[in-house]
This record gives C-alpha cells, sequence and structure tokens, in this order.
C-alpha cells in the first residue's frame, strides 16, 4: 500500500513473504565486495561495505512491481534493474545525514533487525515546508518536518530516489543494521 507523507512523495512499506530468504541473502558475508570509497557519506558516520547484486533482483522482484504497480499506469511496458546494494552497519552514536539518490528511480531499505528503544531511525525530510510559500503557511504548519520509519525485521521500505532522508544517531549499544539499494526503471 502506498503511503503519501508528502504532497508528491510516497513510499511503501512491505513485510515481504520470503523475508527470512531475504535476510538471510542480505548478511551472507560472500557477497561483501572488498572494501572500496563510497562516493558519497562523506557527513555520515556508519560502517558501509557493497554486497554483489547477485540475486537481489528475484528477491525483490515481486515487490518492486507491487509498488511499481500502484505509480506507474497499467499498461505502460517498462524494466527494472538492482543496480547498487550495500550494508549499512549502525554502531553507537553513527548516523547518515540528510541525502537523496538522485541518478536512479526507486530506492530501498531493508531492516535486518526490529528496531528497539534507542535505535538509530531512518527518516523521511519534509521538503515541502521549506519550498512552501508564506501565504501557505498555515498549510505547511500542518504538516511534520519529517517522518520517522521504524521497521521490524524483514520490512522493506521503498521510495522515490529523490526524497530525502536519512538516519538520526544510534543511542545504543546493540548495532543497527539494514540493506540498502537503488533501481532503474527504463521505459520500454
Amino acid at each position: 500500500m502506498i503511503e503519501t507523507p508528502f504532497w508528491n512523495d510516497f513510499f511503501s512499506l512491505i513485510s515481504p513473504e520470503n523475508q527470512n530468504e531475504i535476510i538471510e541473502h542480505c548478511m551472507n558475508p560472500s557477497l561483501e565486495l572488498p572494501k572500496e570509497e563510497f562516493e558519497w557519506g562523506d557527513e555520515c558516520l556508519s560502517e558501509k561495505v557493497h554486497l554483489k547484486l547477485t540475486g537481489f533482483t528475484e528477491l525483490l522482484e515481486p515487490y518492486v512491481i507491487q509498488v511499481l504497480s500502484e505509480v506507474i499506469d497499467e499498461g505502460t511496458p517498462y524494466g527494472f534493474s538492482v543496480d547498487e546494494v550495500w550494508k549499512n552497519t549502525y554502531h553507537r552514536y553513527y548516523h547518515q545525514e540528510q541525502h537523496d539518490h538522485q541518478g536512479y528511480e526507486l530506492s530501498f531499505v531493508i531492516f535486518m533487525n526490529d528496531y528497539q528503544e534507542n535505535d538509530a531511525k531512518f527518516y523521511f525530510v519534509n521538503e515541502r515546508t521549506r519550498l512552501t510559500a508564506e501565504s501557505w503557511g498555515d498549510v505547511s504548519a500542518l504538516m511534520a518536518d519529517s517522518l520517522p520509519i521504524e521497521g521490524k525485521k524483514g520490512d522493506i521500505v521503498f521510495f522515490p530516489s529523490h526524497m530525502l532522508h536519512g538516519v538520526s544517531p544510534h543511542q545504543s549499544d546493540n548495532p543497527r543494521i539494514t540493506v540498502s539499494g537503488n533501481i532503474s526503471i527504463t521505459q520500454l
């Protein structure tokens, strides 16, 4: 189901039927690529590692189709590919600055453990309050500045790559782990 927290943005939080298979796949150490620099994240504090793309398209396909079926006109032919996947580990005080994933159409985060009190929170930023004319001030005052997502183990949140998002500072001694990725969509 598509949720619209802000005017032209959306997200879909899905609890996949094959979540155990997805978690096992994501946590497979053989998918980790050798340490390499990320082109982003200079303002964050997190442990990141790129993952091989092997198997991600097949595991996520039913859920990507489910999300896209709600936002792409029926009968419009399209294709998609999972183009980038990485694992994030948040230790105490680790965080991710607000950012987007321009250059892609759809992004996702898979939660590898249940949200616990004091865990880092994945959140969306409401840019509309910054961009809304003063004459609409009363309307924008009714909208939250951000929307936290407290995902459960195995949940996947899909969202347009242009949506500004971040991860709050982790305040627990138990690591919070997520797997994130970017998807390209092409019209056929």
